[in-house]
């Protein structure tokens, strides 16, 4: 396995990362049925094939994935750097709102340590960016969670050169997770030369375009009618809709 550092941290994380979106269970946001002690060997399999990166988010199965994560780095911790997202608030029903105020970081990420079972999070992101929020107050709020040592490093998630110049105005950002493939290539245009030139570390979702570009599928090919892929193509750049997270 190779290792690169991430942006402007010390965290040496391993080039594949384990993804767990699709391991949240009941809403884990259209990807069909999981099972949950499946999920946990996966993790531990990538972990002994010598991938430490895990990404996740509060959202993914609206907190559950946190929850399979603690339970598959049991023991391990120390091996791991977890990175989860934040962003999105889920009511006592499951609705999703957004929220990427310092006080909706301070009050979430007790949330995800207390689902991870840990003390710190390595790399906290903002899961997507939220016009309602004026960006001074996010950064502010990464950096009180950063001195009070609940969070290694502050990252953001789908954001574009100008929310990148003005967050950086207020404090260090090491990574942004943008969605990148061979078919999705817009955020060469301007996203990923301005991370490059103010090290700022790129991470990529979709880099198999959700599945497409695996070579599983074939033509004719049909998908569960509860699987998001089966209702959507490939978005045009720009048009990525926030109901798929």
């Amino acid at each position: 396995m190779e290792y690169r550092t991430l942006g402007k941290s010390d965290l040496r994380v391993s080039v594949i990362a384990q993804g767990t979106w699709a391991i949240g269970g009941p809403w884990a946001h259209g990807w069909g049925p999981v099972d949950d002690q499946a999920s946990i060997a996966t993790i531990q399999h990538a972990l002994d094939l010598g991938i430490n990166f895990i990404d996740t988010a509060n959202v993914y199965g609206l907190g559950h994935a946190e929850q399979i994560i603690a339970q598959a780095v049991k023991g391990r911790r120390d091996k791991v750097i977890i990175a989860t997202k934040v962003g999105a608030v889920v009511d006592e029903v499951g609705n999703i709102s957004w929220d990427s105020s310092s006080k909706a970081l301070f009050a979430e990420v007790e949330n995800s340590l207390r689902r991870l079972r840990t003390d710190y999070i390595d790399l906290y992101q903002i899961h997507w960016p939220d016009a309602a929020t004026p960006l001074a107050d996010t950064m502010y709020g990464f950096s009180r969670l950063i001195e009070q040592g609940k969070i290694r490093y502050a990252g953001v998630c789908n954001f574009t050169k100008p929310q990148l110049e003005e967050a950086i105005q207020y404090g260090t950002l090491v990574s942004n997770q943008v969605r990148y493939n061979m078919l999705e290539r817009d955020n060469e245009q301007d996203v990923i030369p301005f991370c490059i030139r103010n090290g700022i570390g790129i991470q990529a979702y979709g880099p198999l375009a959700h599945g497409l570009l695996a070579g599983e599928f074939k033509h004719g090919d049909k998908l569960r009618t509860d699987d998001w892929r089966s209702r959507y193509t490939l978005y045009e750049p720009g048009t990525y809709e926030k109901s798929w997270i």
